[in-house]
């Protein structure tokens, strides 16, 4: 017999159930009561409404500890409140792409039980994604193992860890947290900022934006492209001078306590958003085969990057490789209590349409070139910056190639900038203090 027509007669047996329950009910309520004929029928309708809705709403577990258990739900719809458990110890090979929707209150979980090491999807260069999940809403997912190469150096493509796209319905994309996740060994070692380990993406729509988007404790490593990223195709902030203009920018952004190491180009992009805040995290070895900055802004409003270590982003093509990075496109940025050492660069600023940039209480140790706030150097629309108490023990501690001109007419520029060094390369008043000399740079705008 089809299965469609065993679910409509049990659909339909449950149905007459509930009608045949909630009528005796209602039936006696009223007679209690004394109610009214026509108020019966609304009691009734009432009741019907509740108990299908409770009908419908029990949430299953689903348990996966083989292959075949796998493939059955890799492409399975998901219910509000459903959970879906990989088995510790076990490794899968293949995409899991499940579908659906959670709900406030009622999300879809993914993660494991069991004991032993974190349940390990193998995607083999052959699948865009480990664990992909298209229009997400209401989603959690924890302690997972995922890696996606073929296990040679080349390019294979637009290749993920774990990759959350929305693409088909306008909308706010509620409540999607990845966290305690092990992703290492995706693509080759590769440049390019659209694939890598952790991406959140919006494609093709024109009024859409996440919310309450969660990146926390994972452990991304050896992978091409960029470590953690997002992007949109409706989100972004024009700055025209002192004054700009956003729209469907994502709110609620939180992405910290992330360790990302050796990426083939960023540890980390943060795009698209209003007052998100990356903090703790820590940014090792990014850009081998491509040129970046460990981390970087752009089309944003009020980040905060913050509290993080950067080190390790050294080889040719040196202007790109600071820690940080203030790009342009963005307004109210700042960057503050972070902890540079062994890069080329401490920081760097886009002489673009960029606004209102504070830059403060960094350390900067042994980064090779000491602080670099570049950009464009042909540009000048940059306006509002604010750089002061940055720390320096670098032996080259100067400004190199320091394009943002002390004293230029259009560019309102440092409040205080000081540094210390046992070598100056850059005038300026200069005090002793603690075996360092140091340098202290006041502009007017």
């Amino acid at each position: 017999m089809p299965l469609c027509f065993l679910w409509f007669i049990s659909e339909s047996c449950h149905l007459c159930i509930w009608r045949f329950v909630g009528g005796m009910a209602v039936n006696y309520f009223c007679f209690v009561l004394k109610i009214s004929r026509r108020r019966h029928w609304f009691f009734l309708r009432i009741l019907m409404l509740l108990c299908l809705s409770f009908a419908h709403s029990q949430a299953e577990t689903y348990y996966i500890d083989s292959q075949r258990a796998f493939d059955r739900l890799a492409n399975a719809e998901f219910e509000p409140g459903d959970a879906i458990q990989f088995k510790k110890g076990s490794r899968f090979v293949g995409m899991f792409a499940p579908k659906g929707r959670g709900a406030r209150g009622a999300v879809i979980q993914i993660g494991s039980y069991g004991t032993g090491d974190k349940p390990r999807i193998d995607a083999e260069g052959r699948h865009p994604a480990g664990l992909f999940i298209n229009d997400p809403a209401f989603w959690e997912i924890d302690g997972l193992e995922i890696t996606n190469t073929d296990g040679s150096d080349r390019d294979q493509g637009a290749l993920f860890g774990i990759y959350a796209l929305a693409d088909k319905t306008e909308g706010i994309y509620e409540h999607f947290h990845i966290s305690n996740c092990t992703i290492h060994h995706v693509n080759g070692m590769v440049g390019g900022k659209q694939k890598g380990g952790i991406h959140v993406h919006i494609k093709d729509l024109r009024e859409s934006k996440f919310h309450n988007l969660r990146i926390t404790h994972n452990h991304i490593y050896e992978v091409g492209g960029v470590g953690i990223g997002n992007q949109s195709s409706c989100g972004n902030v024009d700055v025209k001078g002192s004054t700009y203009t956003s729209q469907h920018l994502w709110t609620d952004v939180y992405v910290a306590h992330n360790f990302i190491d050796r990426t083939g180009r960023n540890n980390v992009i943060a795009r698209v958003s209003k007052d998100a805040v990356y903090e703790y995290n820590r940014l090792a070895n990014s850009s081998r085969a491509s040129t970046g900055h460990s981390i970087f802004n752009f089309n944003t409003d009020g980040i905060k990057i913050q509290y993080n270590e950067a080190y390790g982003n050294v080889g040719e093509g040196g202007k790109d490789r600071g820690g940080f990075d203030a790009d342009y496109n963005s307004a109210n940025t700042y960057i503050q209590y972070n902890y540079s050492h062994g890069n080329l660069w401490f920081c760097g600023i886009m002489k673009r349409s960029n606004t209102n940039i504070t830059i403060r209480y960094n350390v900067s140790i042994n980064d090779q070139q000491g602080i670099y706030f570049y950009g464009f150097d042909k540009e000048e629309k940059v306006r509002n910056i604010h750089i002061y108490n940055i720390h320096t023990s670098s032996s080259r501690a100067w400004i190199s190639r320091f394009s943002l001109k002390v004293g230029h007419p259009r560019i309102p520029l440092l409040k205080t900038t000081s540094f210390c060094s046992p070598e100056m390369g850059l005038g300026g008043s200069t005090q002793a203090g603690e075996g360092f000399r140091f340098i202290t740079i006041s502009t007017r705008g």
